[in-house]
């Protein structure tokens, strides 16, 4: 072999959407029957994983505004999504971090050294200047939480 390029793209922006159409009818006899949607579909419009992750990557971990957020969906992915519905899907996907947290409180617990840092809060933050963000790094874990308490309630 005497030389190797490679070109790498990604493919065009575009959303999958899947319909599912609920009927309702009457028989001869009268009956009237309704059909139902599959079980994972409870809500008139629903947004799966990877629709979801980019959201909440953009919002929380890259910290854009929701406005921000919904144009670099729009514009990376030609994605539809409203400022609310940014928010919408970072509160939903927050709900979801019960067992995340319980190991990363497990692994604070059991480190030799847990560092604590307390910063004072971002513009916007979930309170007041009362309000301090706590960050606990040990090697593995980084979790960052806002609460008016000190950090031995927290951890």
């Amino acid at each position: 072999m005497t030389g190797r390029r490679q070109v790498l793209e990604l493919p065009p922006g575009q959303v999958r959407v899947t319909e599912h159409q609920i009927v309702t009818r009457r028989c001869g006899c009268g009956q009237v029957s309704t059909g139902t949607a599959p079980d994972r579909v409870a809500a008139p419009v629903q947004y799966r994983p990877r629709v979801t992750a980019p959201v909440v990557y953009l919002y929380v971990g890259q910290f854009l505004s929701t406005k921000r957020t919904a144009q670099a969906l729009r514009d990376l992915f030609a994605l539809p999504v409203s400022e609310g519905t940014d928010a919408g899907i970072t509160a939903r996907a927050g709900t979801d971090l019960g067992a995340f947290m319980a190991a990363v409180q497990a692994a604070i617990g059991a480190a030799d050294v847990a560092h604590v840092d307390e910063t004072g809060p971002w513009p916007g933050a979930a309170g007041t200047a009362t309000t301090p963000t706590w960050r606990s790094p040990p090697p593995q874990v980084s979790p960052l939480t806002t609460t008016p308490r000190n950090a031995r309630s927290v951890w």
